[in-house]
């Protein structure tokens, strides 16, 4: 019998996250002001946040 075990993303500090190359300038302005100093994250959470706040309706 095969034993599968479900892949963990990795996940990162605000800092780490706005070190890495893979962010525009603007990206890492707004990840700067919307990650938690004290949260871990995926990259994959980092861009829904972006991405949501990016599309976010002004009222």
């Amino acid at each position: 019998m095969t034993k599968t075990t479900a892949k963990e993303e990795p996940r990162f500090t605000k800092a780490q996250l706005l070190r890495g190359r893979g962010w525009s300038s603007r990206e890492r302005e707004q990840l700067a002001a919307l990650l938690k100093d004290e949260e871990s994250y995926t990259v994959q959470q980092a861009k829904r946040l972006n991405q949501t706040f990016t599309n976010r309706r002004v009222e």
